[in-house]
Protein backbone atom coordinates (compact mmCIF):
# COMPACT_ATOMS: atom_id res chain seq x y z
CA UNK A 1 0.00 0.00 0.00
CA UNK A 2 2.84 2.37 0.91
CA UNK A 3 4.64 1.82 -2.40
CA UNK A 4 1.39 2.22 -4.35
CA UNK A 5 0.65 5.54 -2.66
CA UNK A 6 4.21 6.76 -3.22
CA UNK A 7 4.11 5.83 -6.90
CA UNK A 8 0.72 7.47 -7.38
CA UNK A 9 1.76 10.74 -5.72
CA UNK A 10 5.03 10.94 -7.63
CA UNK A 11 3.27 10.14 -10.88
CA UNK A 12 0.66 12.82 -10.36
CA UNK A 13 3.31 15.40 -9.46
CA UNK A 14 5.34 14.47 -12.58
CA UNK A 15 2.34 14.81 -14.86
CA UNK A 16 1.30 18.04 -13.22
CA UNK A 17 4.67 19.74 -13.34
CA UNK A 18 6.20 18.46 -16.56
CA UNK A 19 3.31 18.20 -18.96
CA UNK A 20 1.12 21.02 -17.69
CA UNK A 21 -0.49 22.99 -20.49
CA UNK A 22 -3.37 24.38 -18.41
CA UNK A 23 -3.60 26.04 -15.01
CA UNK A 24 -3.17 23.52 -12.19
CA UNK A 25 -2.24 23.31 -8.51
CA UNK A 26 1.36 22.84 -7.41
CA UNK A 27 2.41 22.23 -3.80
CA UNK A 28 5.91 22.89 -2.49
CA UNK A 29 8.21 25.30 -0.66
CA UNK A 30 8.77 28.95 -1.57
CA UNK A 31 11.95 30.92 -0.91
CA UNK A 32 14.14 33.64 -2.41
CA UNK A 33 13.52 37.35 -2.64
CA UNK A 34 10.78 39.51 -4.10
CA UNK A 35 12.63 39.81 -7.39
CA UNK A 36 13.83 36.19 -7.45
CA UNK A 37 11.12 33.85 -6.18
CA UNK A 38 11.92 30.14 -6.08
CA UNK A 39 9.32 27.37 -5.89
CA UNK A 40 11.11 24.09 -5.15
CA UNK A 41 13.47 23.74 -8.17
CA UNK A 42 11.57 26.23 -10.35
CA UNK A 43 11.59 29.97 -10.76
CA UNK A 44 8.20 31.49 -9.96
CA UNK A 45 6.62 34.61 -11.41
CA UNK A 46 3.76 36.55 -9.87
CA UNK A 47 1.09 38.83 -11.38
CA UNK A 48 2.36 42.39 -11.10
CA UNK A 49 -0.54 43.50 -8.88
CA UNK A 50 0.29 40.84 -6.27
CA UNK A 51 4.08 40.88 -6.36
CA UNK A 52 4.13 43.04 -3.21
CA UNK A 53 2.50 40.19 -1.26
CA UNK A 54 5.68 38.16 -1.63
CA UNK A 55 7.32 40.11 1.18
CA UNK A 56 10.35 39.08 3.23
CA UNK A 57 8.16 37.64 5.98
CA UNK A 58 6.19 35.53 3.53
CA UNK A 59 9.29 34.29 1.75
CA UNK A 60 10.95 33.51 5.08
CA UNK A 61 8.36 30.96 6.17
CA UNK A 62 10.47 27.85 5.68
CA UNK A 63 8.22 25.79 7.99
CA UNK A 64 5.27 26.09 5.62
CA UNK A 65 4.21 24.58 2.33
CA UNK A 66 2.33 26.53 -0.34
CA UNK A 67 -0.21 25.63 -2.99
CA UNK A 68 0.21 27.65 -6.16
CA UNK A 69 -2.48 27.97 -8.81
CA UNK A 70 -0.75 28.49 -12.11
CA UNK A 71 1.00 27.04 -15.13
CA UNK A 72 4.48 25.68 -15.73
CA UNK A 73 6.05 27.36 -18.77
CA UNK A 74 9.69 26.81 -19.75
CA UNK A 75 10.73 25.76 -16.26
CA UNK A 76 8.99 28.80 -14.71
CA UNK A 77 5.90 28.45 -12.56
CA UNK A 78 3.59 31.30 -13.58
CA UNK A 79 1.31 31.94 -10.58
CA UNK A 80 -2.20 33.32 -11.02
CA UNK A 81 -2.52 34.71 -7.50
CA UNK A 82 -0.84 34.81 -4.10
CA UNK A 83 -0.20 31.19 -3.00
CA UNK A 84 -2.22 29.39 -0.34
CA UNK A 85 -0.52 28.22 2.86
CA UNK A 86 -1.00 24.47 3.32
CA UNK A 87 0.11 21.91 5.91
CA UNK A 88 2.03 19.57 3.62
CA UNK A 89 2.75 18.33 0.12
CA UNK A 90 0.33 15.43 0.31
CA UNK A 91 -3.21 14.77 1.46
CA UNK A 92 -5.60 11.86 1.69
CA UNK A 93 -8.70 10.71 3.54
CA UNK A 94 -9.79 7.56 5.33
CA UNK A 95 -10.73 5.89 8.60
CA UNK A 96 -8.37 6.78 11.45
CA UNK A 97 -7.48 3.71 13.52
CA UNK A 98 -5.08 2.49 16.18
CA UNK A 99 -3.69 -1.01 15.74
CA UNK A 100 -1.14 -2.56 18.12
CA UNK A 101 -0.20 0.86 19.42
CA UNK A 102 0.33 2.39 15.97
CA UNK A 103 -1.90 4.77 14.02
CA UNK A 104 -3.27 4.04 10.56
CA UNK A 105 -5.55 5.70 8.06
CA UNK A 106 -6.90 2.81 6.07
CA UNK A 107 -3.81 0.66 5.47
CA UNK A 108 -1.38 3.61 5.52
CA UNK A 109 0.71 3.90 8.67
CA UNK A 110 0.73 7.48 9.99
CA UNK A 111 2.53 9.46 12.65
CA UNK A 112 2.05 13.00 13.92
CA UNK A 113 4.44 15.82 13.05
CA UNK A 114 5.73 18.70 15.13
CA UNK A 115 3.53 20.22 17.75
CA UNK A 116 4.25 22.89 20.35
CA UNK A 117 3.34 23.60 23.95
CA UNK A 118 1.39 26.85 24.20
CA UNK A 119 -0.24 28.00 27.45
CA UNK A 120 1.06 24.79 29.08
CA UNK A 121 -0.78 22.49 26.67
CA UNK A 122 -0.52 21.16 23.13
CA UNK A 123 -2.00 18.69 20.63
CA UNK A 124 -1.47 15.59 22.78
CA UNK A 125 -2.31 11.89 23.12
CA UNK A 126 -5.88 12.77 24.06
CA UNK A 127 -6.12 14.73 20.80
CA UNK A 128 -4.85 11.80 18.75
CA UNK A 129 -7.17 9.30 20.44
CA UNK A 130 -10.17 11.57 19.82
CA UNK A 131 -9.97 10.88 16.06
CA UNK A 132 -10.01 7.07 16.36
CA UNK A 133 -12.93 5.56 14.45
CA UNK A 134 -13.60 8.74 12.46
CA UNK A 135 -13.24 9.48 8.77
CA UNK A 136 -10.61 12.19 8.51
CA UNK A 137 -8.76 14.33 6.02
CA UNK A 138 -5.06 14.85 6.68
CA UNK A 139 -2.32 16.99 5.19
CA UNK A 140 1.36 16.22 5.62
CA UNK A 141 4.26 14.47 3.96
CA UNK A 142 4.82 10.89 2.86
CA UNK A 143 8.01 9.42 4.29
CA UNK A 144 9.81 6.14 3.82
CA UNK A 145 8.05 4.37 6.66
CA UNK A 146 5.01 6.47 7.42
CA UNK A 147 2.85 9.44 6.45
CA UNK A 148 3.60 12.38 8.77
CA UNK A 149 0.45 14.33 9.69
CA UNK A 150 0.65 18.11 10.07
CA UNK A 151 -3.11 18.78 10.07
CA UNK A 152 -6.14 16.60 10.72
CA UNK A 153 -9.86 17.29 10.48
CA UNK A 154 -13.04 15.23 10.42
CA UNK A 155 -14.21 14.53 6.89
CA UNK A 156 -17.63 15.54 5.58
CA UNK A 157 -18.45 18.36 7.97
CA UNK A 158 -17.61 21.27 5.66
CA UNK A 159 -19.73 19.88 2.87
CA UNK A 160 -23.14 20.02 1.22
CA UNK A 161 -23.79 16.34 0.61
CA UNK A 162 -25.16 13.61 2.85
CA UNK A 163 -25.00 14.82 6.44
CA UNK A 164 -23.90 12.48 9.20
CA UNK A 165 -23.41 15.43 11.56
CA UNK A 166 -27.03 16.05 12.49
CA UNK A 167 -28.02 19.36 14.05
CA UNK A 168 -29.98 19.46 17.34
CA UNK A 169 -33.78 19.45 17.04
CA UNK A 170 -33.90 22.93 18.57
CA UNK A 171 -31.66 24.18 15.75
CA UNK A 172 -33.82 22.58 13.07
CA UNK A 173 -36.96 24.17 14.48
CA UNK A 174 -35.59 27.74 14.64
CA UNK A 175 -32.04 27.93 13.23
CA UNK A 176 -31.48 31.67 13.62
CA UNK A 177 -32.81 31.76 17.16
CA UNK A 178 -30.60 28.81 18.09
CA UNK A 179 -27.48 30.51 16.66
CA UNK A 180 -28.16 33.82 18.41
CA UNK A 181 -29.75 32.71 21.70
CA UNK A 182 -28.95 29.06 22.43
CA UNK A 183 -25.55 28.41 20.88
CA UNK A 184 -23.79 31.07 23.03
CA UNK A 185 -24.73 29.27 26.26
CA UNK A 186 -21.90 27.25 27.79
CA UNK A 187 -23.97 24.07 27.65
CA UNK A 188 -24.03 24.34 23.84
CA UNK A 189 -20.92 26.31 22.87
CA UNK A 190 -18.68 23.89 24.78
CA UNK A 191 -20.13 20.62 23.49
CA UNK A 192 -17.86 18.01 21.93
CA UNK A 193 -20.18 16.91 19.11
CA UNK A 194 -19.94 18.69 15.73
CA UNK A 195 -23.01 19.41 13.63
CA UNK A 196 -24.13 20.96 10.37
CA UNK A 197 -27.57 22.34 9.60
CA UNK A 198 -29.35 24.47 7.01
CA UNK A 199 -30.17 27.98 8.22
CA UNK A 200 -31.95 29.25 5.12
CA UNK A 201 -32.47 28.04 1.54
CA UNK A 202 -33.60 24.47 2.15
CA UNK A 203 -35.02 24.24 -1.35
CA UNK A 204 -31.66 24.94 -2.97
CA UNK A 205 -29.43 21.92 -3.62
CA UNK A 206 -25.75 22.80 -4.13
CA UNK A 207 -23.83 20.81 -6.75
CA UNK A 208 -20.21 20.00 -7.51
CA UNK A 209 -18.30 23.06 -8.68
CA UNK A 210 -20.53 25.55 -6.84
CA UNK A 211 -18.55 28.40 -5.24
CA UNK A 212 -19.03 29.02 -1.52
CA UNK A 213 -18.31 31.95 0.79
CA UNK A 214 -16.99 30.85 4.19
CA UNK A 215 -17.60 33.04 7.25
CA UNK A 216 -16.13 31.76 10.50
CA UNK A 217 -15.98 32.76 14.16
CA UNK A 218 -13.45 31.30 16.57
CA UNK A 219 -14.57 31.41 20.18
CA UNK A 220 -12.67 32.15 23.37
CA UNK A 221 -9.92 29.97 24.80
CA UNK A 222 -10.47 28.37 28.17
CA UNK A 223 -6.91 29.03 29.28
CA UNK A 224 -6.24 32.59 28.14
CA UNK A 225 -8.48 35.41 29.45
CA UNK A 226 -7.31 37.91 26.85
CA UNK A 227 -8.67 35.73 24.02
CA UNK A 228 -12.33 36.23 24.96
CA UNK A 229 -12.76 38.50 21.94
CA UNK A 230 -12.42 35.51 19.62
CA UNK A 231 -11.38 35.66 15.99
CA UNK A 232 -13.29 36.42 12.78
CA UNK A 233 -12.34 35.41 9.26
CA UNK A 234 -13.79 34.87 5.81
CA UNK A 235 -12.73 32.67 2.94
CA UNK A 236 -13.82 30.99 -0.25
CA UNK A 237 -13.96 27.59 -1.88
CA UNK A 238 -15.92 25.35 -4.16
CA UNK A 239 -17.60 21.98 -3.82
CA UNK A 240 -15.59 19.04 -5.13
CA UNK A 241 -17.06 15.95 -6.78
CA UNK A 242 -17.96 14.59 -3.32
CA UNK A 243 -19.67 17.87 -2.41
CA UNK A 244 -16.99 18.71 0.14
CA UNK A 245 -15.61 22.22 0.38
CA UNK A 246 -12.17 22.64 -1.17
CA UNK A 247 -11.34 26.05 0.19
CA UNK A 248 -9.18 28.53 2.05
CA UNK A 249 -9.49 31.17 4.75
CA UNK A 250 -8.13 34.70 4.30
CA UNK A 251 -6.57 34.75 7.74
CA UNK A 252 -5.79 38.20 9.23
CA UNK A 253 -3.67 37.32 12.27
CA UNK A 254 -1.05 39.06 14.34
CA UNK A 255 2.30 37.37 14.97
CA UNK A 256 2.44 35.27 18.14
CA UNK A 257 3.55 31.99 19.74
CA UNK A 258 1.07 29.87 17.75
CA UNK A 259 3.08 30.53 14.58
CA UNK A 260 -0.15 31.38 12.74
CA UNK A 261 0.77 32.91 9.37
CA UNK A 262 -1.25 35.90 8.16
CA UNK A 263 -2.31 34.83 4.70
CA UNK A 264 -4.61 32.68 2.63
CA UNK A 265 -4.70 29.35 4.46
CA UNK A 266 -6.10 26.02 3.25
CA UNK A 267 -9.31 25.10 5.09
CA UNK A 268 -8.10 22.00 6.98
CA UNK A 269 -4.84 23.71 7.84
CA UNK A 270 -6.74 26.70 9.25
CA UNK A 271 -8.91 24.60 11.56
CA UNK A 272 -6.86 21.46 12.14
CA UNK A 273 -3.11 22.20 11.99
CA UNK A 274 -1.33 20.61 14.97
CA UNK A 275 0.07 23.99 16.06
CA UNK A 276 -1.77 26.78 14.22
CA UNK A 277 -5.20 25.18 13.93
CA UNK A 278 -7.96 27.28 15.49
CA UNK A 279 -9.70 24.23 16.97
CA UNK A 280 -6.65 23.22 19.00
CA UNK A 281 -7.48 26.17 21.23
CA UNK A 282 -11.23 26.83 21.00
CA UNK A 283 -14.47 25.84 19.27
CA UNK A 284 -15.42 27.41 15.94
CA UNK A 285 -18.76 28.49 14.51
CA UNK A 286 -19.04 28.89 10.74
CA UNK A 287 -21.48 29.39 7.87
CA UNK A 288 -21.23 28.28 4.25
CA UNK A 289 -22.96 30.79 2.00
CA UNK A 290 -24.02 29.79 -1.53
CA UNK A 291 -25.03 32.12 -4.34
CA UNK A 292 -22.04 34.32 -5.08
CA UNK A 293 -19.94 33.69 -8.19
CA UNK A 294 -16.33 32.56 -8.16
CA UNK A 295 -15.34 35.92 -9.65
CA UNK A 296 -17.07 37.80 -6.85
CA UNK A 297 -15.37 35.70 -4.19
CA UNK A 298 -12.01 36.08 -5.91
CA UNK A 299 -12.47 39.86 -5.74
CA UNK A 300 -12.86 39.53 -1.96
CA UNK A 301 -9.66 37.47 -1.80
CA UNK A 302 -7.83 40.13 -3.79
CA UNK A 303 -9.18 42.90 -1.59
CA UNK A 304 -7.89 41.16 1.56
CA UNK A 305 -4.32 40.94 0.29
CA UNK A 306 -3.35 44.48 1.32
CA UNK A 307 -4.28 43.97 4.97
CA UNK A 308 -2.74 40.49 5.07
CA UNK A 309 0.50 41.99 3.81
CA UNK A 310 0.24 44.89 6.23
CA UNK A 311 -0.30 42.74 9.34
CA UNK A 312 2.66 40.59 8.34
CA UNK A 313 5.11 43.43 7.78
CA UNK A 314 4.16 46.63 9.60
CA UNK A 315 5.81 46.98 12.98
CA UNK A 316 3.82 48.45 15.84
CA UNK A 317 0.40 47.24 14.72
CA UNK A 318 -1.83 45.84 17.44
CA UNK A 319 -5.41 44.73 17.91
CA UNK A 320 -7.68 47.74 18.46
CA UNK A 321 -11.38 48.54 17.80
CA UNK A 322 -10.13 50.47 14.77
CA UNK A 323 -8.09 47.69 13.19
CA UNK A 324 -8.51 43.97 13.70
CA UNK A 325 -9.70 40.75 12.09
CA UNK A 326 -13.32 41.97 11.90
CA UNK A 327 -12.66 45.44 10.50
CA UNK A 328 -10.31 44.16 7.80
CA UNK A 329 -12.52 41.31 6.58
CA UNK A 330 -15.96 42.90 6.87
CA UNK A 331 -15.20 45.86 4.62
CA UNK A 332 -14.38 43.54 1.70
CA UNK A 333 -17.90 42.06 1.57
CA UNK A 334 -19.95 45.16 0.71
CA UNK A 335 -18.62 45.38 -2.88
CA UNK A 336 -20.16 41.97 -3.62
CA UNK A 337 -23.46 42.87 -1.98
CA UNK A 338 -22.99 41.17 1.39
CA UNK A 339 -24.09 43.42 4.25
CA UNK A 340 -24.63 43.11 7.98
CA UNK A 341 -27.96 43.73 9.70
CA UNK A 342 -26.41 46.66 11.60
CA UNK A 343 -25.97 48.55 8.32
CA UNK A 344 -29.74 49.07 7.95
CA UNK A 345 -31.95 51.52 9.79
CA UNK A 346 -34.15 49.94 12.42
CA UNK A 347 -37.47 51.54 11.43
CA UNK A 348 -37.39 51.99 7.66
CA UNK A 349 -35.02 49.12 6.95
CA UNK A 350 -33.04 51.25 4.52
CA UNK A 351 -29.30 50.96 4.07
CA UNK A 352 -27.50 53.55 6.16
CA UNK A 353 -25.10 56.02 4.59
CA UNK A 354 -21.55 54.74 5.01
CA UNK A 355 -19.76 56.29 7.97
CA UNK A 356 -16.35 57.86 7.62
CA UNK A 357 -13.64 55.31 8.35
CA UNK A 358 -10.92 56.30 10.80
CA UNK A 359 -7.33 55.28 10.14
CA UNK A 360 -5.69 52.98 12.66
CA UNK A 361 -4.18 55.01 15.49
CA UNK A 362 -2.23 54.26 18.65
CA UNK A 363 -4.08 57.12 20.35
CA UNK A 364 -6.03 55.51 23.21
CA UNK A 365 -8.68 58.25 23.22
CA UNK A 366 -9.37 57.74 19.52
CA UNK A 367 -9.62 54.00 20.06
CA UNK A 368 -12.04 54.50 22.95
CA UNK A 369 -14.08 56.93 20.86
CA UNK A 370 -14.23 54.42 18.03
CA UNK A 371 -15.30 51.65 20.40
CA UNK A 372 -18.11 53.78 21.84
CA UNK A 373 -19.58 55.40 18.73
CA UNK A 374 -19.13 52.64 16.16
CA UNK A 375 -21.52 49.67 15.99
CA UNK A 376 -20.05 46.68 17.80
CA UNK A 377 -20.53 44.64 14.63
CA UNK A 378 -17.76 46.62 12.96
CA UNK A 379 -15.06 45.45 15.36
CA UNK A 380 -16.19 42.64 17.72
CA UNK A 381 -15.86 39.24 15.96
CA UNK A 382 -18.96 37.57 17.42
CA UNK A 383 -21.18 40.55 16.73
CA UNK A 384 -19.81 40.85 13.18
CA UNK A 385 -20.57 37.17 12.58
CA UNK A 386 -24.08 37.37 14.04
CA UNK A 387 -24.91 40.56 12.12
CA UNK A 388 -24.02 38.88 8.81
CA UNK A 389 -25.94 35.72 9.66
CA UNK A 390 -29.04 37.71 10.66
CA UNK A 391 -28.98 39.72 7.48
CA UNK A 392 -28.56 36.70 5.20
CA UNK A 393 -31.68 35.24 6.80
CA UNK A 394 -33.59 38.52 6.47
CA UNK A 395 -32.31 39.86 3.15
CA UNK A 396 -30.46 36.94 1.61
CA UNK A 397 -32.54 36.80 -1.56
CA UNK A 398 -31.92 40.47 -2.34
CA UNK A 399 -28.19 39.92 -1.74
CA UNK A 400 -28.10 37.04 -4.19
CA UNK A 401 -27.84 34.31 -1.54
CA UNK A 402 -29.42 30.94 -2.31
CA UNK A 403 -28.57 28.98 0.82
CA UNK A 404 -26.65 29.19 4.10
CA UNK A 405 -25.50 26.27 6.25
CA UNK A 406 -24.23 26.53 9.84
CA UNK A 407 -21.35 24.40 11.16
CA UNK A 408 -20.23 23.87 14.73
CA UNK A 409 -16.76 22.33 15.14
CA UNK A 410 -15.84 21.62 18.78
CA UNK A 411 -12.45 22.30 20.31
CA UNK A 412 -10.07 19.40 19.67
CA UNK A 413 -9.92 17.24 22.78
CA UNK A 414 -6.75 17.61 24.89
CA UNK A 415 -5.68 18.54 28.41
CA UNK A 416 -6.33 22.17 27.47
CA UNK A 417 -9.37 23.69 29.27
CA UNK A 418 -12.36 23.96 26.94
CA UNK A 419 -13.23 27.40 25.58
CA UNK A 420 -16.58 28.52 24.24
CA UNK A 421 -18.36 31.37 22.51
CA UNK A 422 -16.56 34.71 22.45
CA UNK A 423 -17.79 37.99 23.96
CA UNK A 424 -20.36 40.27 22.37
CA UNK A 425 -19.44 43.49 24.16
CA UNK A 426 -16.47 45.72 24.87
CA UNK A 427 -16.98 45.85 28.64
CA UNK A 428 -16.63 42.09 29.08
CA UNK A 429 -13.61 42.10 26.77
CA UNK A 430 -11.89 44.71 28.93
CA UNK A 431 -12.77 42.82 32.11
CA UNK A 432 -11.00 39.66 31.00
CA UNK A 433 -8.17 41.62 29.42
CA UNK A 434 -7.50 43.20 32.82
CA UNK A 435 -7.51 39.77 34.46
CA UNK A 436 -4.78 38.73 32.06
CA UNK A 437 -2.74 41.89 32.58
CA UNK A 438 -2.91 41.51 36.38
CA UNK A 439 -1.72 37.94 36.01
CA UNK A 440 1.25 39.09 33.92
CA UNK A 441 2.21 41.54 36.67
CA UNK A 442 1.77 38.86 39.33
CA UNK A 443 4.08 36.45 37.49
CA UNK A 444 6.67 39.18 36.94
CA UNK A 445 6.70 40.09 40.65
CA UNK A 446 7.00 36.42 41.59
CA UNK A 447 10.16 35.88 39.55
CA UNK A 448 11.60 39.17 40.75
CA UNK A 449 10.96 38.02 44.32
CA UNK A 450 12.78 34.74 43.68
CA UNK A 451 15.81 36.72 42.50
CA UNK A 452 15.73 38.83 45.66
CA UNK A 453 15.64 35.72 47.87
CA UNK A 454 18.75 34.42 46.11
CA UNK A 455 20.55 37.77 46.32
CA UNK A 456 23.08 37.72 49.16
CA UNK A 457 23.23 41.52 49.14
CA UNK A 458 19.47 42.06 49.51
CA UNK A 459 18.32 43.72 52.75
CA UNK A 460 16.39 41.81 55.38
CA UNK A 461 13.30 43.91 54.64
CA UNK A 462 13.56 43.25 50.90
CA UNK A 463 13.82 39.52 51.57
CA UNK A 464 10.80 39.67 53.89
CA UNK A 465 8.74 41.38 51.18
CA UNK A 466 9.94 38.89 48.59
CA UNK A 467 9.03 35.95 50.81
CA UNK A 468 5.52 37.38 51.26
CA UNK A 469 5.16 37.74 47.47
CA UNK A 470 6.21 34.12 46.90
CA UNK A 471 3.84 32.83 49.60
CA UNK A 472 0.88 34.72 48.08
CA UNK A 473 1.66 33.63 44.53
CA UNK A 474 -0.97 31.50 42.79
CA UNK A 475 0.51 28.80 40.60
CA UNK A 476 -0.77 28.11 37.08
CA UNK A 477 -3.29 25.52 38.27
CA UNK A 478 -4.76 27.84 40.90
CA UNK A 479 -4.98 30.69 38.39
CA UNK A 480 -6.64 28.41 35.83
CA UNK A 481 -9.29 27.43 38.38
CA UNK A 482 -10.06 31.12 38.90
CA UNK A 483 -10.27 31.74 35.14
CA UNK A 484 -12.49 28.70 34.58
CA UNK A 485 -14.88 29.78 37.32
CA UNK A 486 -14.97 33.35 36.00
CA UNK A 487 -15.69 32.23 32.44
CA UNK A 488 -18.31 29.76 33.61
CA UNK A 489 -20.12 32.56 35.44
CA UNK A 490 -19.92 35.18 32.69
CA UNK A 491 -20.79 32.88 29.78
CA UNK A 492 -23.39 30.66 31.43
CA UNK A 493 -26.16 32.36 29.43
CA UNK A 494 -23.95 33.45 26.55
Amino acid sequence: MHMKLTTLLLGLFFLKTIFSVEAASFTGKISGTNDNIVFDQYQMSMPAEFLYTMDDVYLGWDNYFFKVEGELIDNTLVAEQTPTIIAGRDSFTGLFQKVDGQYFIGEQKVNFGRTKEIYNNQFDEISKESFIGKEVRVYGNLGEESFEINSIMVKGLFAAGENSFKAPDAFNRKPLRYILKEMPKNENSQKDIPFRGIVTGKNHTPKAGDPVLIITLSGRQGDAPDTVGGHFAIGMGELDENLEVDGEIFNFYFEGPKEVPAGNTELSSYFGHLIQGQNNYRPTYSVLVYGKTKEELKSVRDAMEEDLHRVRTEEGLGITPMYNCSTSAFKTLAPIGIRGAHEYTLISGKLKAPAKELEHSDNMLLQLYHGVVKPRATYIPRVTFESLVKNVVKRGESMGIKRMDYIFLPQTASKRPVGGISVNGLAKTLKFYNVDRKRDKEVKKYFEALEVLEDENATRFAKWKAKRTVEKYRDDQEFQEIVTELMSKHFKKG
